[in-house]
């Protein structure tokens, strides 16, 4: 895994998962293959520990607030951090469908208002 700049950090980045180390090799193989391939990925790690699925897509920052939805006292929430109306990132517990959304806004540079995140009756994937 290499130290390499992500636009999604605002700097250089050692992002450690398999993810990201499948999706490096796959942008080298192109670039020897004589591919202009430009390696941007959001970052995204997953681990699932006991009973447990921790997901985190972006770069969690402490001088954000967190939005929650779900509940940790249940096993099941998403904490989801915005900055100026857009998404930043996402830390989610056995709450994989979030993530998913949650990538299409970072792509998209959007995100629903905290209100609506936090409010579980509303479908997010509807959105």
């Amino acid at each position: 895994m290499a130290n390499q700049p992500n636009t999604w950090a605002g700097g250089r980045l050692r992002c450690e998962s398999w993810a990201n180390a499948q999706n490096q090799a796959i942008a080298v193989g192109k670039a020897i293959a004589g591919g202009e391939v430009a390696y941007d990925e959001i970052p995204w790690f997953w681990s699932d520990q006991y009973d447990l699925n921790l997901q985190v897509l972006g770069v969690p920052s402490n001088e954000l607030e967190g939005t929650l939805r779900g509940s940790a006292e249940e096993g099941a929430f998403s904490v989801f951090q915005i900055s100026e109306g857009r998404l930043r990132s996402v830390l989610s517990v056995n709450v994989p469908r979030d993530i998913k959304v949650a990538k299409r806004w970072l792509k998209q540079g959007t995100c629903p208002p905290p209100e609506v995140l936090a409010d579980r009756t509303v479908r997010l994937d509807k959105l």
